[in-house]
């Protein structure tokens, strides 16, 4: 895992991967935005490229490159890797020491490999399947490319076909079975259509029913490879052509997504039967700003259509919405009129206000009024750009004849979509102003440091006593000028680490031009003077009756009286 960080240090920096989230302007020796983790005003989100670290001082969120990508997109180290390798454009190594979690996840990608293969092999074998497909007038090349495939109407057809090279856990917590006096398969009589993230991985199903009883559509639920809500159909494939032709196309279903993409649009994804969610809206807006949306026609289309919308709108996307005629959706309008056609519905199509505006509108009564000015104002509440937010503003005020107080009075009580989360409050430990100095410059001259402390090794005993209330310290400053800085704080407990970064980025300290030779003993005079005064105020608010108490104070206070005088 080492190997793979520090080859992603190498080749992406940290300001480049912040600054696709947030504007970064040069201030001194460091970069500096306002913070895209919460809400605010002023900036107060610092990137120093020099030292690998991140710091905000209002959430007190903090880290490396790694650590950004995790909190960034919510996810987890092991995919933090596979995401940063991508934008860095390198090949991770492979691990010879790979940890449970990654052994995991690579077992159940190989399972549900070897579980398509399976259904793909059935989809050739089956006539019904077959005939589906040359229905809906797919090609052979379509069914491949897609991988598409057919699960047999057996009961444990797939179970018995993989009990024998997978242990029973693994099968568990596949997704694939259901467990009663028996375990069967959960996907029977469908015709197969397999799901991967970004990345191609094949993390999950979606199965759609032929006939009989039974929904529709089944999809995988959650396992540790998928998660609902987090992914789309298709992006792994549409994010390539995302490069030259950045508007994506957003459709409701795998069908749709695989009609667009045999006419030759290739920039479509499928939000896979969930209602759009916020993680799905920041998924997509890594590869492109612009989304044009192609929900059914209906009241559950518009609905969610209408959610889609506040979520992009939430993560700085333009959006505009396609209405097909006569209720047709993507797969049937393309199979009937060709990709021409659909492409002249997509130049044409309106942004999502004027969409919703036309949606909305219908009557002139002051309640129905009333209902499009309140439906709008939400809307319009989730925009994460307050320029683009203003230019809505008012347009609604003068397509509809109300003022902006008005808005800006609706907005805070209906405002459910927030584009951020509030600001966590994560607890910091607490230095003296001494001892911020102190880190502050041993971090700055970390090898002439550990130079000096060679040099004189008394020093580490003394900064051990100084210390003594914070253990984390001590080790970050013994581990000064043998491990990197960022591997360093990264060790350190949370609220350690935030003490250390708001140090670090702090514009209270200045780096010295001063050698070490020159600088520390001032440094460690400063320390201990604060050290004693500290223990002088200890002293007199201890009750009178602690002898023991008092006794160790003073001994304390002697110990570094001596060693004020020796330097």
């Amino acid at each position: 895992m080492s190997d793979s960080v520090a080859l992603l240090k190498q080749n992406l920096s940290l300001s480049a991967l912040a600054g696709r989230y947030t504007d970064l302007k040069q201030r001194g020796g460091k970069l500096t935005g306002r913070c895209p983790f919460h809400n605010e005003k002023t900036p107060s989100f610092y990137v120093d490229d020099t030292k690998g670290l991140f710091y905000c001082f209002g959430c007190k969120k903090g880290g490396d490159l790694i650590q950004f990508a995790c909190d960034i997109e919510n996810i987890a180290f092991v995919e933090a890797l596979d995401f940063l390798a991508e934008i860095a454009g390198v090949e991770l190594p492979k691990s010879k020491t790979r940890g449970p979690g990654r052994e995991l996840l690579e077992q159940l990608r190989a399972l549900n490999e070897s579980a398509q293969a399976l259904y793909a092999k059935q989809f050739k074998q089956s006539d019904q399947a077959r005939a589906y497909a040359s229905e809906r007038g797919l090609t052979d090349m379509t069914i491949r490319q897609f991988g598409l495939g057919y699960a047999a109407p057996q009961w444990d057809n797939l179970y018995r076909f993989l009990r024998d090279q997978y242990d029973h856990s693994l099968l568990r917590q596949s997704g694939l079975f259901k467990e009663g006096q028996n375990t069967y398969d959960l996907f029977r009589d469908r015709l197969m259509f397999p799901v991967r993230d970004t990345y191609g991985h094949l993390i999950a199903f979606g199965g759609r029913l032929f006939a009989g009883d039974g929904p529709k559509y089944v999809n995988s639920p959650e396992t540790p490879l998928f998660t609902k809500g987090h992914h789309v159909y298709n992006l792994n494939h549409a994010k390539v052509f995302l490069k030259k032709e950045p508007e994506l196309i957003v459709v409701e279903g795998y069908m749709d997504a695989i009609q667009l993409c045999q006419a030759g649009m290739n920039r479509v994804v499928a939000a896979l039967g969930t209602a759009f969610t916020e993680a799905q809206a920041k998924l997509l807006s890594r590869y492109t700003q612009h989304a044009v949306l192609n929900f059914d026609g209906d009241e559950a289309g518009f609905k969610a259509a209408k959610t889609s919308i506040e979520r992009l709108l939430a993560v700085g996307m333009s959006v505009r919405v396609i209405t097909l005629p006569d209720g047709q959706d993507p797969d049937s309008f393309v199979r009937e009129h060709g990709l021409a056609a659909y492409l002249d519905v997509v130049a044409s199509a309106p942004d999502f206000f004027a969409f919703l505006v036309a949606q909305l509108k219908g009557g002139d009564t002051a309640q129905q009024r009333s209902t499009v000015v309140h439906e709008l104002a939400h809307t319009l509440s989730a925009c994460a750009d307050p320029v683009v937010k203003l230019h809505y503003q008012q347009r609604l005020c003068n397509e509809l004849g109300v003022t902006m107080d008005l808005l800006e009075s609706m907005e805070q009580p209906q405002k459910r979509v927030p584009p951020q989360t509030p600001a966590p409050r994560i607890k910091a430990l607490k230095l003296t102003k001494t001892q911020g100095e102190f880190l502050f410059q041993v971090m700055h001259q970390a090898d002439a440091y550990r130079e000096f402390c060679v040099r004189h090794p008394e020093v580490t005993d003394l900064i051990a006593h100084i210390f003594a209330s914070s253990p984390s310290l001590i080790d970050l400053i013994s581990g000064l000028g043998e491990a990197p800085l960022d591997v360093l704080i990264q060790a350190l407990p949370v609220p350690a680490q935030n003490a250390v970064q708001a140090t670090l980025f702090s514009s209270e300290f200045q780096p010295s031009p001063e050698r070490m030779d020159a600088l520390l003993p001032d440094l460690m005079r400063s320390l201990i003077r604060s050290a004693i005064d500290q223990n002088t105020k200890e002293l007199r608010a201890l009750d009178p009756l602690d002898r023991e108490g008092k006794r160790a104070l003073i001994q304390q206070n002697q110990t570094l009286t001596a060693e004020l005088h020796r330097i």
